[in-house]
């Protein structure tokens, strides 16, 4: 037998004696979209309606997949460490530079209404929010900038913390 064919027999073996195959079956109606289109119309989706078989879950009664832990802060930040560490960047927060850090839209300076040879009108930068649009009123931007060595050390060894932690 050829040993790639070997070790995925084996490995078929092991997922039935698991019963994950039976743990998450889908529904064969729907085929886990939890829906189905109308008998004798088209594909369009003003005519999809639940499916009868798995009542939009889309598997099988009795077959449904464990619902999965809430996510803690912890692991949102080991998601937001992972991207950084993929990236080789960090988020930093640098003051706006259109508005200067000032919040305010600079064509009406905060006004409002930008004047021209008709007189006042709406500012048509800001739309009349006295905001700069650029940063939002928030006077600063997110932006990025690369990881330095110690960075990428202190965020891998978070990472193997967190790792460990999950892992008892």
């Amino acid at each position: 037998m050829n040993p790639m064919k070997k070790y995925l027999f084996i490995f078929v073996l092991l997922l039935a004696a698991t019963g994950a195959n039976a743990q998450t079956r889908t529904c064969p109606r729907c085929h886990r979209t939890g829906y189905i289109y109308k008998p004798g119309t088209w594909r369009h989706p003003l005519n999809k309606v639940t499916c009868p078989a798995c009542k939009g879950t889309g598997y099988m009664p009795g077959h449904e997949p464990a619902p999965k832990p809430p996510r803690t802060p912890d692991d949102e930040m080991a998601i937001q460490v992972t991207r950084w560490l993929q990236l080789n960047q960090v988020p930093v927060q640098t003051t706006c530079t259109i508005c200067r850090g000032t919040g305010v839209c600079n064509v009406c300076k905060g006004s409002g209404y930008s004047y021209d040879s008709y007189g006042p009108m709406p500012c048509m930068m800001c739309k009349a929010t006295k905001k700069c649009t650029t940063c939002g009123g928030n006077r600063v931007i997110q932006g990025w900038r690369q990881m330095t060595a110690a960075e990428r050390q202190k965020y891998e060894a978070w990472m193997r913390n967190y790792l460990k932690r999950k892992a008892n």
